[in-house]
């Protein structure tokens, strides 16, 4: 993808001299934890490099986070209205708890080359601002820091609906500009925070093409009541696996049952697609299925669907003795030997 785009959107500290992985910090931005920068981040393949180029910052507009963006994101809708494809595709990601600014774009820069999407990495300080000793303390203030940040991520969303999303729709074939929405772990406590503690502004809203809760690292408990308020144009997929390790950590430890670890009645009657991948081949205690180390054609091709906006539950089988429920392989009336 030669013009294909990732772009990171962060509350975390700047160092605006860095032009590496460094340019965003562990603590939250000097201004405060809802205040914004934006950065162009590209991938030297040669020297195995970040380059992050920071856009500069415009104080007179402080309701508009992509104020100093706008050329980059009408330069985006300029090209989609001259149908250059490899610009349609979109999701928003928020990655899970410890995750670095690094980390966040190496799975972006996955996202981009498996699956075919650009990205825009909403990159908060979901790593310990500090060494703690006490794993238990470090993860409760991650947790604290996920639920501080749902207001950057709630500005985030109002200014690219603005600048970005209803343009590009306008401007884009029918059906052909994509935008959905990637929450990885301990993020999907990010997105709970934001649907149940902030005022949803109809205006200010993003209408996702698909909503992907991957893995969440939240409690079974209520979860499905604040997935079920929030808006797609396509599906609201939950993916799930039992034997995910880190979240079988985090819930011996310190948590209630995690929803991404349930293997039945998440779907709630069909309003949420439960894609359980439990016991898939090649599977066993994985956390992310969204890289390029996972060895099931079935998988790889939902996640690519999905991201993409389009339905992904089209790849997978379908449970007929629970509406909403698909898995990775056939149902027990198959013989085991046609996993894939």
């Amino acid at each position: 993808m030669k013009t294909a785009k990732i772009l990171v959107i962060s509350n975390r500290v700047c160092n605006s001299e860095c032009t590496s992985d460094d340019l965003f910090g562990q603590d939250f931005n000097q201004s405060g934890p809802s205040e914004l920068r934006v950065a162009e981040a590209k991938f030297d393949q040669q020297t195995s490099r970040w380059c992050l180029n920071l856009l500069p910052e415009d104080r007179s507009q402080p309701d508009n986070v992509c104020q100093e963006s706008n050329k980059i994101f009408q330069d985006i809708v300029d090209g989609i209205s001259k149908k250059n494809e490899e610009i349609e595709k979109w999701v928003i990601f928020v990655p899970g708890y410890c995750s670095p600014c690094l980390e966040g774009l190496n799975k972006s820069l996955q996202l981009q080359e498996y699956h075919g999407v650009n990205v825009i990495l909403f990159s908060w300080p979901s790593d310990p601002r500090e060494p703690v000793l006490n794993p238990i303390e470090s993860y409760r203030r991650t947790q604290e820091a996920a639920r501080i940040s749902a207001v950057a991520l709630d500005r985030v969303l109002s200014s690219l609906n603005r600048v970005f999303v209803q343009p590009a729709r306008l401007a884009s074939r029918p059906g052909h500009f994509k935008f959905s929405l990637l929450a990885h772990s301990l993020g999907n406590y990010l997105i709970q925070n934001l649907v149940q503690l902030i005022p949803i502004h109809e205006a200010n809203k993003i209408q996702f093409d698909n909503i992907i809760l991957h893995q969440p690292d939240v409690d079974l408990e209520g979860s499905q009541f604040w997935i079920k308020s929030m808006d797609a144009e396509g599906h609201k997929y939950v993916t799930t696996n039992e034997y995910d390790e880190t979240l079988r950590y985090v819930s011996n430890f310190v948590n209630p049952e995690r929803l991404g670890q349930v293997t039945h009645h998440v779907g709630l009657a069909g309003e949420i697609v439960h894609v359980d991948f439990t016991k898939a081949r090649h599977i066993n205690n994985e956390h992310w299925f969204f890289g390029n180390k996972i060895d099931n054609t079935i998988i790889n091709s939902f996640c690519t669907k999905v991201l993409r906006g389009e339905p992904g539950e089209n790849s997978l089988f379908i449970d007929e003795n629970e509406e909403g429920r698909y898995q990775a392989f056939p149902f027990e009336h198959f013989p085991t030997t046609q996993r894939n």
